[in-house]
């Protein structure tokens, strides 16, 4: 990151405290003022944990009163990987785009939506909306079709959906994703400008100007020798300064893989790893550069998840889980037995003590 790094660039504030509560940002710009104090208030570490651990859902930051969030696997329902607990499935993506219905569609999102309010899910990974470019490919079938419009506005229409009930989408794979095969191995996908604009990028396009997206997932796959997710060209030129874009960028599953790293990534535009586990998922760099990179990505990441439903009613309460209300038990209980066996054990050893005293004083 070093050989990227501008000496002209300063560090931007962090750790003040301004009070200012990420609730407070609901429903204001992106741009708005109020932004520069709240990030002013971030450290580094929780720029850090924030960009690094987003593997099905964004962290805690308690300081800024951020509640940890959830997000669901997709696209024909909602499916939480970890507890197994999963919404009503539609048909799949292909069954939608044979109706050439785009009620049908908005509906389908809006009912997206509302399951996932009862889930307690804030994010949803889908709509999928890469072209079918050869009925080989592994994903197709989540997919809408071989045509650009077509793809274009069912995708739009499911995001918008699901995005008036507060769920924000990750519309996904951003971009060219074209195979499942070696998906991770350095798979590059070569196409000139006009194809990707007219085809491949269309339905994400619309789904930004048309459906509101405000969350992407980016792809596995290179664009000609360069990562996608670390494709200025696509995640900063394209996406947010041409469509107007606004919100965060995630990875796809964030394996490592030998060439995913947040360092690379963050400078590039794509905002956040869905990691699981510590690898390279971690910001290395602590330059200045590197820190106005993190900023911008929490920015990116924070915008989102402040103006999905969980925050449309002021800071949302934090619950502790069923399942950590059980951990809490099984350690409390577990530290009581054994301290009791404990003072049990050291009692025998004094009575045993006592007794041979009392036996060789005898």
């Amino acid at each position: 990151p070093a050989d990227y790094n501008d000496d002209s660039d300063e560090m931007p504030t962090t750790g003040a405290d301004n009070d200012v509560r990420l609730a407070d940002l609901y429903g204001l710009d992106y741009d708005d003022p109020l932004w520069d104090e709240m990030l002013d208030q971030l450290t580094v570490d929780d720029m850090d944990n924030l960009i690094a651990n987003g593997g099905y859902g964004t962290p805690a930051i308690s300081s800024i009163g951020k509640i940890q969030m959830t997000d669901a696997d997709g696209p024909a329902s909602l499916n939480n990987n970890f507890t197994g607990v999963g919404s009503i499935g539609f048909p799949a993506s292909t069954a939608f785009a044979c109706t050439w219905n785009r009620d049908l569609a908005r509906q389908f999102g809006d009912m997206i939506g509302q399951m996932a309010h009862d889930m307690h899910v804030a994010g949803w990974y889908a709509p999928a909306m890469n072209i079918h470019r050869s009925a080989f490919s592994g994903r197709t079938f989540e997919y809408f079709s071989e045509d650009a419009l077509l793809s274009g506005v069912m995708a739009a229409e499911q995001t918008a959906g699901a995005q008036e009930q507060g769920v924000y989408v990750f519309m996904k794979h951003f971009a060219l994703n074209d195979q499942e095969t070696n998906r991770t191995e350095m798979l590059c996908t070569w196409a000139n400008e006009q194809s990707i604009r007219e085809i491949y990028l269309k339905p994400f396009e619309m789904s930004v100007k048309d459906g509101g997206a405000t969350a992407v997932m980016s792809s596995f796959n290179y664009i000609g020798t360069n990562y996608a997710g670390a494709t200025a060209a696509l995640q900063q030129t394209v996406l947010r300064d041409e469509w107007g874009f606004r919100g965060m960028v995630l990875t796809d599953y964030f394996g490592g893989y030998g060439y995913q790293n947040a360092d690379q990534l963050i400078r590039n535009g794509n905002d956040i790893m869905l990691a699981t586990t510590d690898i390279t998922n971690h910001v290395t760099d602590t330059s200045a550069t590197s820190v106005q990179a993190m900023r911008t990505a929490a920015h990116n990441i924070l915008y989102t998840t402040a103006n999905g439903w969980q925050y449309a009613d002021g800071e949302p309460e934090t619950t502790t889980p069923i399942w950590r209300t059980a951990m809490y038990v099984a350690w409390g209980v577990t530290a009581v037995l054994f301290l009791g066996l404990s003072a049990l054990a050291i009692k025998k050893f004094l009575d045993r003590k006592k007794a041979a005293t009392i036996e060789v004083q005898a």
